[in-house]
């Protein structure tokens, strides 16, 4: 077995899937994956727990499989979170540089982030992610880090995502009882975001949006910060559940309709040749147009 600090591991605990992908750290800092596993999951509903048991199980299954690949026993994992609980909010914070020379310190950032945390929160909520977006020195803004610049009052502007402590325990829970401990519980989209975004784009401005199949979390990033994100408990499995129950047929079959032939907008179909939707209960199977199934997925769009 290969020394496991050479080695770090994200989980991701969806709606539909469980996924364990281990990477390695490369002579040139860049990350390689070297072992990856999936698992069909049950237990959550709408990125919450809703059976630990069935979750433990489909964590277990991705685990062992990741680690057959990379050839490494996994014992600590950071731990992705994309509840639909899951909120975020833009705080400030202020204090003063009483020292006579004025010199902002790390001991002076450190006070302002924590004054930026103090925002009042409901006792069922906690902090998962304090991001700085700007500091400002008497009021001089757009400051990425204030460290040895002069002024007597030192402000910062954070985005906060927070998340509900009952459902964060249960995460840790299934976590745990997988045989994993957990490092740190990520936010999705800000992973998401910090993998494939370019500089450029997080300059520039992006809207990113990750859909999974209970729900769809979503980051804005502007000046290479986040400003806002969030979770909609609305995805793709959706899409899905509406053909299964317009069409009657089984969401298994729904699935593979969707993926092949689903189009959300009626007017991209110019080929409407139908096609052969099987019936629940063994029914005898019938012909649906292409456009049929558009105007089924585009008022869910």
């Amino acid at each position: 077995m290969a020394k496991p600090q050479q080695y770090f591991v994200g989980v991701d605990i969806g709606s539909s899937k469980v996924g364990v992908l281990v990477g390695q750290r490369g002579d040139d800092g860049g990350m390689e994956v070297v072992g990856r596993g999936l698992a069909p999951n049950r237990g959550t509903r709408r990125g919450n727990i809703v059976n630990v048991e069935a979750t433990v199980e489909a964590l277990k299954q991705a685990t062992e499989e990741a680690e057959v690949m990379a050839g490494v026993e996994i014992s600590r994992a950071y731990v992705g979170v994309a509840g639909a609980d899951v909120r975020s909010v833009n705080s400030r914070g202020m204090v003063s540089v009483a020292r006579k020379d004025r010199e902002i310190t790390r001991q002076d950032i450190r006070r302002v982030l924590e004054a930026a945390q103090s925002a009042a929160l409901p006792s069922d909520r906690e902090i998962l992610h304090s991001i700085p977006q700007e500091f400002l020195v008497d009021e001089q803004g757009g400051i990425a880090d204030p460290m040895g610049m002069l002024g007597s009052r030192l402000e910062v502007a954070v985005h906060l995502v927070t998340g509900n402590v009952t459902r964060s325990k249960t995460l840790l829970t299934c976590v745990n009882r997988a045989g994993i401990e957990v490092v740190e519980l990520v936010f999705e989209p800000l992973a998401t975001a910090r993998a494939i975004l370019t500089e450029d784009e997080r300059e520039l401005g992006v809207l990113l949006i990750d859909i999974g199949a209970g729900t769809a979390e979503y980051a804005l990033v502007l000046d290479g910060e986040v400003y806002h994100s969030g979770v909609l408990p609305v995805g793709a499995g959706h899409f899905t559940n509406d053909l299964a129950m317009v069409l009657r047929t089984p969401f298994g079959e729904a699935e593979k309709i969707k993926t092949r032939h689903g189009c959300c907008l009626e007017g991209l179909v110019i080929d409407d040749t139908g096609i052969s939707v099987p019936t629940v209960a063994g029914g005898s199977s019938r012909i649906v147009p292409k456009r049929e199934l558009a105007g089924i997925l585009q008022p869910r769009a």
